[in-house]
């Protein structure tokens, strides 16, 4: 959501048998009530979306061979798009703040920076590619990443990524699939696979704290909503939330 009544949600499909990647938009502008669909884009599967503001949107997924690039651009709210160059194949996920300047992630977990003149350039960073970063977020200066097997990495401004370790051993860190991050000023909160797991850091990422959530559904996303309650989507349609 953009605000209180406008939201997109992107997604799509692989077509069977042909694996056309085909991807769809829904918007509403009054909270959820209601959907429409936007057609006729020719966009592939997407794995996410930010509105910059209502009109300028940016969405990331597979490659595309019409618009030539996996990162997508629209200046009127979603009735044209435009490829932005780039060199990588599929994105995996992306953040970008006002300016248009941020962090994608390919499918690879290859990290690249970049600015608001749309130059690419790759982030020093030790991951693995059979080791997925799962969700990149951005937040001031501070960039965020979280993936598979406990990878939590976080840089300011243009210092070098640092990893962060949660609770547990090394031999859970294997186990445990992060799927997305939420942040709140100097608050943090990380969720994924074991579901029944939230961990949160009240001061940035120096210490973390577990927290249960009230069932074991791998939850997939974490927002921050009205600047004080958390809410998870989880597997299942599962949604969760707290007080």
């Amino acid at each position: 959501f953009f605000d209180g009544r406008f939201g997109v949600i992107a997604g799509g499909q692989l077509e069977p048998y042909s694996h056309e990647s085909r991807g769809c938009l829904w918007v509403t502008d009054d909270g959820g009530r209601s959907w429409s669909c936007l057609d006729g884009q020719r966009l592939p599967r997407l794995l996410g979306i930010q509105c910059i503001t209502s009109e300028h949107w940016l969405a990331w997924g597979d490659w595309s061979p019409v618009y030539r690039s996996s990162v997508f651009e629209s200046h009127d709210g979603g009735e044209t798009w435009i490829g932005r160059p780039s060199p990588i194949a599929h994105t995996a996920s992306a953040a970008f703040n006002a300016q248009g300047e941020g962090y994608v992630v390919d499918r690879l977990s290859r990290v690249f920076h970049v600015d608001a003149q749309n130059q690419w350039q790759p982030v020093s960073i030790e991951t693995d590619a059979t080791l997925p970063i799962r969700q990149v977020h951005l937040q001031g200066d501070r960039c965020w990443l979280v993936g598979a097997a406990g990878q939590v990495w976080t840089r300011e401004a243009r210092e070098a990524f640092q990893a962060i370790r949660l609770p547990g051993s090394t031999h859970d860190a294997f186990l445990q699939d992060l799927q997305s991050i939420a942040v709140d000023r100097s608050r943090v909160w990380i969720v994924g696979s074991p579901g029944n797991v939230i961990w949160f850091s009240p001061d940035r990422g120096e210490t973390w704290q577990i927290q249960r959530a009230p069932d074991s559904l791998r939850k997939t996303r974490i927002r921050h909503i009205n600047g004080e309650s958390p809410i998870c989507r989880g597997t299942m349609a599962n949604i969760t939330a707290t007080r």
